[in-house]
Parts: C-alpha cells; structure tokens; sequence
C-alpha cells in the first residue's frame, strides 16, 4: 500500500486535469496540481463518511434493539442462530420459536411482518 500524500510529495503524481477547452498535464511538484488533489481527496472522504452514516441509519431501522422486550442477549441468540437480520427478517413463527420464547417469538415476526 502506498501513502498517497507520501507518493505525491515525491513527484510521482499521473493526475491530469480536464476541462471543456483543454486537458492539462501540470507537473508532480505544481501547487495547483496538489490543490486539486486536496479537493479530491476530501471529497472522497465526505462521500465515505456519508455512506457510513446512512449505513449506520439503516441498520438502527433494522435493529432488533427496537423491538420493545428484545434485548441484546435475545438479539444475540437470533444473530446467532440465524447468522443476518435479512434470515431473521425472513425467518417463519416457528423457526424464531425454536431460539426464543413463543411470545418473544410472536412479537419479532410481527414487527417484520
């Protein structure tokens, strides 16, 4: 793995420039040249943190956490047994029985379904 800042800095840097008049080929050492390079470098950690963020989101919607009478030991039992919240999502009254009580069961089948 090579430290892109680190390989920039030693003048190894192929980035081209291009615009709707020309495409430039400003050298490794231009200022302007690691102007860009900030520019997108920043947005591409912007654009993972967002993804991350929304990611985090999606899976608190899923979360059995929100389900009222699951706790984190139930939760892990049904991730255990189960190995995704997509197969529990999916699974039937009887196979999340065979892991939790029947009334716990009931109450994870109706929040998926």
């Amino acid at each position: 793995k090579i430290d892109s800042k680190a390989h920039r800095a030693k003048g190894s840097a192929k980035d081209i420039l291009y615009s709707d008049i020309d495409v430039f080929r400003l050298l490794p050492s231009d200022k302007r040249l690691h102007f860009f390079q900030n520019i997108r470098d920043e947005a591409h950690n912007q654009a993972i943190e967002f993804h991350r963020k929304q990611k985090i989101k999606s899976d608190k919607k899923i979360s059995l956490l929100a389900i009222s009478g699951i706790g984190e030991a139930k939760m892990k039992k049904l991730i255990s047994y189960f190995g995704s919240f997509e197969a529990i999502e999916n699974a039937q009254l009887d196979e999340l029985e065979l892991v939790i009580s029947q009334k716990d069961a009931k109450l994870v089948f109706d929040y998926f379904n």
